[in-house]
């Protein structure tokens, strides 16, 4: 070749690198936005599926909870009357013993 095309062409060359190189580096971060945008999206359902498996289950729990707080309000209502009806032969027991004292002091 000759020396002046042999300039030209090298000088070419470097242009070429010059203009390429950053489309090289765009292409390049480019397919990394597109492999991280991939990757978080992917990261989003497993989260989202979580997300509602989660409320799912607390949502079970509540309504357990509601259940055993009617279940404990009902038990509470039966050993209150049990209490009553308790109190209430305690107070029969002692009148009777009392007057049974009272029948045992007369004779």
């Amino acid at each position: 070749m000759l020396p002046y095309v042999r300039h030209i062409f090298h000088l070419y060359i470097k242009c070429l690198d010059i203009i390429i190189e950053p489309f090289i580096w765009i292409t390049l971060t480019f397919r990394e936005c597109d492999r991280k945008k991939h990757d978080l999206d992917a990261q989003l359902e497993n989260l989202t599926e979580m997300l509602k498996d989660l409320q799912m289950k607390q949502q079970d729990l509540e309504d357990e909870k509601y259940e055993l707080d009617n279940l404990t309000d009902k038990q509470a209502a039966i050993l209150a009357e049990e209490e009553a009806k308790y109190r209430i032969l305690m107070k029969d027991y002692e009148y009777a013993k009392d007057r049974e004292a009272i029948l045992m002091g007369d004779r």
